[in-house]
């Protein structure tokens, strides 16, 4: 990473209650209860599980949070510690990358990171000339994933697999040097680096859940 980054290591805590695949532990997620006391479920027949909210990250600096596994799940059940996440235990199947107008799941997302994706998670209401230039500086590329973050505390917040950076506007200089280091095969973090992020889940712009019923139905 460039020289005009600054690295904060945050370390995190993992407590076991589960294993993934990999054979890293994680913490189940809460899930929403309706007024009888009953599991909310999706449209899918999951159970809705409670992630933490989005915070305020320092604008600028690069954040290492600590690999939290990679195992897969069907159903969300993985308690991220960090919203939007970086690693641990994710869905079967990776985001389709693209440019979404629509909220896509982090746990799909979390997947396209482990194969050196970066994803641009932005707010809902960034202006129109933002969002525009991040639309633009994605034409022809393979491993980016951007899309709108409900409840986003920053503009834009870009990760990758155990990094992250905040920045208040796209033409920030430290966002080239972040996607130089994260991107596709170039990956220095990624478990998966260069790994397809097509023919899986979503079809940008606004169908971020296509394919999931067939997908879940198959794990």
């Amino acid at each position: 990473m460039g020289r005009h980054v600054a690295v904060l290591l945050v370390v995190l805590s993992v407590l076991a209650a589960s294993c993934g695949d990999d054979g890293e532990v994680a913490t189940p997620a809460p899930t929403v209860l309706d007024d009888s006391g009953e599991p909310v479920v999706d449209e899918f027949g999951c159970a809705v599980v409670e992630q933490p909210a989005p915070t305020l990250l320092p604008v600028g600096e690069l954040i290492a949070y600590e690999n939290e596994g990679a195992g897969h799940e069907g159903c969300p059940e993985t308690l991220f510690s960090h919203s939007p996440p970086t690693s641990g235990n994710h869905f079967g199947f990776w985001q389709n990358c693209g440019f979404y107008t629509a909220p896509i799941r982090d746990y799909a997302a979390v997947h396209s990171l482990e194969h050196g994706v970066v994803w641009i998670a932005y707010q809902p209401d960034l202006t129109a000339d933002e969002v525009g230039a991040i639309e633009a500086r994605m034409e022809g590329e393979t491993h980016l994933l951007a899309a709108p973050y409900p409840g986003l505390e920053n503009p834009i917040v870009l990760s990758a697999w155990t990094r992250q950076l905040a920045v208040d506007r796209w033409s920030d200089p430290l966002v080239e040097e972040f996607l130089g280091d994260f991107t596709g095969r170039l990956s220095t973090t990624a478990p998966e680096a260069g790994a397809s992020c097509d023919g899986a889940l979503g079809a940008a712009p606004d169908q971020p859940l296509l394919n999931y019923e067939a997908i879940l139905a198959s794990l």
